[in-house]
């Protein structure tokens, strides 16, 4: 046969065409190619036009943004002349007497000046105790005294205090050249001497450098807009040459009678830093918040022998330095330090004073008169005489917490060195990995963690964590003592830090004895603000600033990121600002610019600024590091959304693309919850309730995700027992119940729910999928009587639903101890009607036996019925009627077809003259009924051997039949549902 032969041919006509369907395709894609490149031109020159527009623009901006702050310079010039020339023009001099104490403060718009009585003075020989300065005046001096009392009596004072010698503020004996020189006389003016003061603009920084003979202590500090410099030697400086700039509005000095003390008044944005090179001093103002390099923190001492006390510790410190603030109206005490940059990172305050924030030095602001400041052998000492009010929770909470941790040290890891130093070559990495690998192999059995350790760095120091926490578990697992040593505290925080394993990190970076390293401070930063303590993280990151810049660019661009996080979060705009110059002038590329975009986004949109928070967010789009590429995309859907430039439909498909292009973290899980807030909106159940089961079965451990359960869980509820599923279709109802199941909550407010939705399946007649609920129910949660109920109304359906077989099966499962009369009754009518309808007459019979209810007459009826025992049948019909004829009511639904279903019994027993007596008995009452019609037929003289005739009887037999006995089932459905049955 040819018949192969015919198969090749059709088979490679089949190849031809697909090829010329293929060929045509390949044509048509081609030409769209080449249309899409030749785009591609008029795209670039579009591009090219919008960056050079860019560029005017950001020009222009540049150029409005100095001539404004030109502006505002000159302007705040002329208020600080104007305010001085009022000040000469509006003044008030009170002569007072000798020792009478002053303070002025303002109120509003008003001044408030106390006067304190004076002191009562000691007796002394000379008569010349009340002379000299006032404790609480600083401007007080013996050249003022001199003025008050004569010249004679002053210098006879001073020749009595240079006899007894000067008091030193240094606790202890400090013997040799250095304690020599910390014992000035104290007796009138000191004297002055020489500073050279160079002003030089470097960028965005002013460097004012002050270079003095020998080395002289410096404190440095900000406070109400101006920066204050106070030098532990006395000289003048030309302050008008400080002013000369655009950083520096007004700058004047203090009258003290042994330090130099200048006042700058500076332009907003800038901040003090202060460093020291032999006798040269470099105070530069710059935008960026560095901080001190030297943290000083006071270490509070409730139970001290010599009474309660706050101890700051320091390596030296000059005498204190009095000083009035004229702006703020209140004394000061400075106390200079030599140690180049060592202040205080933070305000600490106490009942009876303030250590304020410093960038070189101690700043101190009594709130009582009788403070007592000393300096001890390694600090600075603040106390009473009775003792300061501290307790034991003052003391713990700073070991325990270690908010405001102190560091004379230096860092603990050294980075760059562990990971080969600065000019690392990473082609020898592993040349130098086998060196170590082969020092830990021939090292002795004792020796091997101490190559192990080595080996751990290294695998820090270039980033490969999981590598350097396994070697770290050697260690630990062959030594238990490994775990106490603080550096190695500080190495397994970290890695644990960058494994995300923050509860673990957080034990060993908070280890109280890593309190004292600033390096160490940074980390816990990370950790808290990845843990949502932004406003803990930012004291920490500021206590470890200094050193940040000196970080491998893969450690200190985590830090940078989480410190801008922290920053942008609790709104602190200068913060923000200064590591963002920090940042950039270090690093650049997408991941900066797109991070920077982000927060300035958030921070513009939670200040109501919605086109400027759009154009950050679309900028950080645009710059495209993807993690906050993705952020920035669902804060600007989420921001055109509120503000209805887009619809939900469109939110949802915009919320869905961005979740696939970015997957696997906390941002999938926002999306998520976005989407279904859009999607419960629009009543799209089953779309929210799918979203959610994905995202807790893809994120189990996640703590976003238990809430996301309880909100899954929530809707189920609301939707089955609450009523919310009856705005859909009974069959997407039973659709969506099916598909989410499992969230059926246990006892009985899921068997409450079950029902719920049987009722209103029955009650369409949707009988088979009202069944499949009860069975499930039937089957898998119940028990007991509750099971036996349920039993019987899936019996009734089943009835309903002419299930004969079903019925009785289901009824034979049921345990029939301790049920009520009327469930065992309901059940012994279903089982004998479920066998009358499988034509088991006798069987169905025998169960109604020894029944004389009405219900079990009615049954009985029907029974007689599906056997054609039709003498029997109207017997039991006349018995249910009785002598219902001649009451005047009229008759119900179901006696007009116990009249119809007692004229056919009558018809089909051919008992001609009982169905006269029926017409005669009720033809009255039928007249008017629905019934009407075929009563009249059955009973007036028609010739009954016709072969309709005798259909038309036998239809209407099975219909009374039916309607007889599952009536009033079918009502009880209808009104209240299948829980109505029992």
């Amino acid at each position: 046969m040819d018949l192969p032969q015919h198969m090749d041919l059709w088979l490679d006509g089949v190849v031809s065409v697909l090829l010329l369907v293929t060929v045509i395709y390949c044509l048509l894609l081609n030409r769209r190619l080449t249309a899409l490149r030749g785009n591609q031109a008029e795209m670039r020159q579009l591009l090219s036009q919008f960056t050079l527009a860019t560029r005017q623009a950001e020009a222009s901006v540049s150029e409005l943004k100095e001539a404004s702050e030109s502006v505002g310079a000159s302007l705040e010039k002329r208020i600080v002349t104007g305010r001085a020339l009022a000040d000469e023009l509006a003044s008030i001099t009170l002569r007072t007497k000798v020792g009478v104490r002053f303070r002025h403060f303002r109120a509003g718009t008003k001044i408030v000046l106390d006067i304190y009585a004076p002191k009562k003075p000691k007796a002394a020989k000379d008569g010349l105790a009340g002379i000299g300065p006032a404790k609480r005046d600083p401007n007080k001096s013996l050249l003022r005294a001199a003025q008050d009392h004569g010249v004679a009596a002053v210098a006879k004072l001073a020749a009595k205090k240079a006899k007894r010698g000067p008091k030193s503020l240094v606790a202890g004996d400090q013997k040799g050249k250095d304690g020599k020189a910390r014992k000035i006389a104290d007796a009138g003016l000191a004297a002055l001497h020489d500073v050279d003061v160079e002003v030089k603009e470097s960028g965005e920084d002013l460097n004012l450098a002050f270079t003095w003979e020998r080395a002289v202590p410096a404190a440095v500090f900000e406070r109400s807009g101006y920066v204050w410099a106070i030098f532990g030697r006395r000289s003048e400086v030309d302050s008008q040459r400080l002013a000369d700039n655009d950083w520096i509005s007004g700058a004047s000095q203090i009258r003290n009678d042994h330090a130099t003390v200048l006042r700058l008044k500076v332009r907003p944005g800038l901040f003090p830093v202060m460093k020291r090179q032999g006798s040269r001093w470099t105070l530069t103002l710059t935008p960026s918040r560095g901080g001190p390099k030297t943290l000083l923190s006071p270490v509070a001492q409730p139970f001290h022998k010599n009474g309660p006390r706050v101890f700051i510790p320091a390596k030296d410190s000059a005498r204190r330095i009095r000083i009035y603030d004229p702006e703020v109206g209140d004394e000061l005490f400075a106390i200079p330090m030599l140690d180049s940059s060592a202040g205080v990172p933070i305000r600490h305050t106490y009942a009876e004073f303030q250590l304020l924030a410093s960038a070189q030095g101690l700043t101190i602001r009594p709130e009582i008169d009788d403070l007592l400041i000393r300096a001890a052998r390694h600090g600075v000492i603040a106390t009473t005489k009775a003792g300061l009010a501290l307790s034991a929770l003052d003391a713990n909470a700073q070991q325990a917490d270690n908010t405001y941790s102190a560091s004379m040290k230096r860092p603990i890891m050294h980075l760059y060195n562990w990971r080969g130093g600065r000019k690392d070559d990473p082609r020898k990495f592993d040349i130098y990995r086998k060196g170590l690998l082969l020092r830990l192999a021939s090292a002795p059995k004792a020796g091997r963690n101490k190559a192990r350790w080595e080996l751990a760095k290294y695998y820090l120091g270039q980033g490969l964590m999981s590598a350097a926490g396994g070697v770290l578990q050697l260690m630990e697992e062959s030594d238990s003592r490994a775990a106490k040593d603080p550096r190695f505290r500080a190495v397994r925080g970290l890695v644990n830090l960058f494994q995300n394993r923050l509860r673990e990190a957080e034990v060993d970076l908070f280890n109280v004895n890593l309190r004292l390293y600033p390096d160490v401070a940074l980390w816990r930063g990370s950790v808290l603000s990845r843990k949502g303590k932004y406003d803990e993280a930012n004291r920490q990151f500021a206590l470890g600033a200094a050193i940040l810049p000196d970080l491998p660019k893969l450690f200190r661009s985590r830090l940078f990121e989480d410190w801008a996080v922290a920053s942008a979060v609790i709104d602190d705009k200068a913060s923000l600002h200064s590591v963002a110059q920090k940042w950039r002038r270090m690093e650049k590329g997408s991941r900066v610019t797109t991070i920077l975009e982000y927060l300035d986004g958030d921070i513009a949109w939670r200040e109501k600024k919605y086109d400027k928070a759009e154009k950050h967010f679309r900028k950080a789009i645009a710059a495209d590091y993807r993690p906050y590429a993705a952020r920035a995309r669902l804060a600007l859907i989420v921001a055109e959304r509120e503000q209805e430039k887009i619809d939900e439909d469109t939110a949802i498909n915009r919320f869905e693309r961005l979740r696939f292009a970015w997957r696997g973290d906390g941002l999938e899980l926002e999306l998520v919850n976005r989407t279904v807030d859009l999607e419960l909106e629009k009543k799209d159940y089953g779309a929210a309730l799918g979203h959610l089961r994905e995202a807790v079965s893809y994120f189990p451990k996640d703590k976003t995700t238990k809430e996301m359960s309880q909100r899954m869980k929530r809707t189920f509820v609301d939707l089955f027992l609450n009523g919310k599923a009856d705005d859909l279709s009974p069959v997407s109802s039973l659709a969506l119940y099916f598909e989410f199941k499992e969230l059926t909550p246990l006892g009985k407010q899921g068997d409450a729910m079950i029902q719920r939705l049987a009722d209103r399946l029955a009650d369409v007649d949707l009988l088979d999928r009202a069944a499949r609920l009860l069975e499930h129910q039937v089957r898998y949660r119940l028990r007991g009587a509750e099971k036996v109920k349920v039993q019987t109304r899936l019996a009734v359906i089943y009835l309903l639903d002419s299930l004969p077989e079903k019925t009785l099966k289901i009824l034979r499962k049921g345990k029939t101890q301790n049920l009520s009369e009327s469930l065992l009754a309901q059940r012994r009518y279903l089982q004998a009607r479920a066998l009358a309808e499988m034509d088991q007459i006798d069987e169905a019979l025998a169960l109604l036996a020894a029944d004389t209810s009405p219900a079990a007459e009615q049954l009985r009826a029907g029974i007689y019925w599906r056997g054609q025992r039709w003498a029997s049948a109207a017997t039991t019909t006349e018995n249910l009627l009785g002598q219902r004829w001649r009451a005047e009511q009229k008759l119900s639904s179901i006696e007009q077809s116990q009249v119809v279903q007692l004229a056919v019994s009558y018809y089909m027993a051919g008992d001609s003259q009982s169905l006269k007596g029926l017409n005669q008995r009720y033809g009255d009452k039928m007249a008017k009924g629905p019934h009407a019609e075929t009563f009249r037929v059955l009973t007036h003289k028609v010739d009954q051997s016709q072969t309709k005739f005798r259909d038309l009887a036998g239809q209407i037999a099975r219909v009374a039949d039916l309607e007889a006995f599952m009536a009033s089932y079918r009502d009880k459905v209808k009104n209240g549902g299948l829980s109505a049955i029992n």
